[in-house]
C-alpha cells in the first residue's frame, strides 16, 4: 500500500540542466528556467523554475526557491517550492521550508519551521510576497 521505494519523486524525474559536482565549491547565485544537481558546495541563493536534488554529499547555502525539490545532503537556508520537497534519510535542513507538499523520510533532521500552502500562491513563490503579520491588519481596522 504504501510502497514509496518503487515511486519517483518529481525531482527524480527532472532533466538535470546544471550540475554542481562532488569535488566543486561554487560561490554565487544561480538563477534560470533549468533543473539543477548539487552534489558538491555551493554558497548562494539558488532561485530556478525547474527542480534541485541536492545529493548526499551536497550542501548548500541561502535562500532556494525551486519548483520541487529532493534534499540528501545539506541545507542551510530557506526553501520555497510550489510542489514537493522531499527530505531523505540523510538530509539535514536548517531552514524553513515552504511548500505544498512535505515529505521526510525516517532520520532526516530538519530544525526549522514548515509552512504548508494549497497552492504556489499561498507559499509566496511566484507572485507578491505573503504578508504573515496580523498585527497590521488588527490596527488599521
Amino acid at each position: 500500500m504504501f510502497s514509496r521505494d518503487k515511486q519517483k519523486s518529481a525531482a527524480d524525474n527532472a532533466k538535470i540542466s546544471t550540475i554542481v559536482g562532488e569535488e566543486m565549491t561554487v560561490e554565487g547565485c544561480i538563477r534560470g528556467a533549468g533543473s539543477v544537481r548539487i552534489d558538491g558546495n555551493l554558497q548562494g541563493a539558488i532561485d530556478i523554475e525547474g527542480d534541485i536534488i541536492v545529493g548526499e554529499s551536497g550542501k548548500a547555502g541561502e535562500e532556494i526557491v525551486a519548483q520541487n525539490a529532493k534534499i540528501a545532503g545539506v541545507i542551510d537556508g530557506d526553501l520555497k517550492c510550489s510542489g514537493t520537497v522531499e527530505l531523505t534519510s540523510t538530509s539535514t535542513v536548517n531552514g524553513d521550508i515552504s511548500s505544498e507538499k512535505l515529505i521526510v523520510d525516517r532520520g532526516a533532521v530538519f530544525n526549522g519551521v514548515s509552512h504548508m500552502a494549497a497552492d504556489a500562491e499561498d507559499t509566496g513563490i511566484g507572485g507578491e510576497d505573503v504578508n504573515t503579520d496580523k498585527s497590521n491588519e488588527a490596527s488599521e481596522n
